[in-house]
């Protein structure tokens, strides 16, 4: 009697392995096929990952971009600042060459301008200055520089207060 106990503690031993282990091996295909899934999801992390380090790059260089782009900017406000500038020289200069055209109308033997002719003198003035009579539309000479004299006036004379004939009879 005390074999009957023993036999059947037996014989589940024996078959309660193989439950076991059937248990075990259903798990280990559970988990190896989890495994799988995960390994699979990793690589799809993988190529998310090259992806964004991809966008990075790109974003890096929106910025810099950007940051020309700004300069860019900077650099047009400067030129546009700087081309005001040359707009007034270009008609102080404009301004000045008629003034030296009309010092040099008044003086004829002075010649300041270094034109060859008088022509060519008139002509760029009369394109700076939008024509008309150059010599009567000109800016007045500064304090101290000789003004045009009237054209009926004699320039001939020695320069005297008299207005005799020249003899000292």
């Amino acid at each position: 009697m005390k074999a009957a106990p023993i036999l059947t503690l037996v014989v589940a031993a024996l078959l309660l392995p193989g439950c076991v282990i059937q248990d075990i091996h259903k798990e280990l295909k559970g988990a190896n096929a989890r495994l799988d899934r995960v390994e699979d999801a990793l690589g799809h992390i993988d190529t998310t990952n090259a992806q964004l380090t991809a966008l990075q790059a790109r974003l890096r260089t929106l910025d810099k971009i950007d940051s020309v782009d700004a300069s860019l900017k900077s650099i047009d406000g400067q030129l546009d600042s700087i081309e005001e500038s040359l707009r007034h020289l270009d008609e102080h200069l404009a301004s000045l060459r008629k003034t030296i055209n009309n010092i040099d109308s008044t003086i004829p033997f002075l010649k300041i301008s270094g034109d060859d002719e008088g022509d060519e003198g008139n002509a760029e003035t009369g394109e700076a200055g939008g024509g008309g009579d150059q010599k009567d539309a000109g800016p007045t000479p500064p304090p101290g520089e000789p003004t045009k004299q009237p054209e009926s006036a004699p320039t001939t004379g020695g320069g005297g207060s008299g207005g005799g004939s020249g003899g000292g009879r």
